[in-house]
């Protein structure tokens, strides 16, 4: 099982989180919106097979939580519970990666 680690303290931003996570898959797929991120978890074009079982770690999650609750960039309906929560549940319905949050309060 591949394990990709990312820490919320090197980004601030959507952007940012998208570019630390391409960075541990080692790709360089142009940032965008939350459907492409959505397309490249599914894997097999980046560092991890189509349905192959993958951790990700993220360290500090609780300080990117605010980062991202705060980012406007991307537009959400009232009801998704913040940026920060869109994409935990996105990872989540990936039955192959598993998410470890090391400092948990969702």
């Amino acid at each position: 099982m591949k394990v990709f680690e990312i820490d919320g303290r090197a980004f601030k931003d959507y952007e940012g989180f998208v570019r630390e996570l391409y960075q541990q898959f080692n790709t360089t797929f142009p940032v965008s919106g939350l459907d492409r991120l959505d397309d490249v978890l599914y894997g097999g074009v980046i560092g991890f097979e189509e349905g192959e079982e993958v951790t990700i770690i993220w360290k500090n999650n609780q300080k990117s939580k605010k980062r991202l609750n705060r980012d406007k960039s991307i537009i959400l309906d009232d009801s998704a519970g913040g940026l920060y929560r869109v994409i935990i549940d996105m990872i989540r319905e990936h039955d192959n990666i598993h998410l470890q949050l090391d400092d948990v309060d969702i």
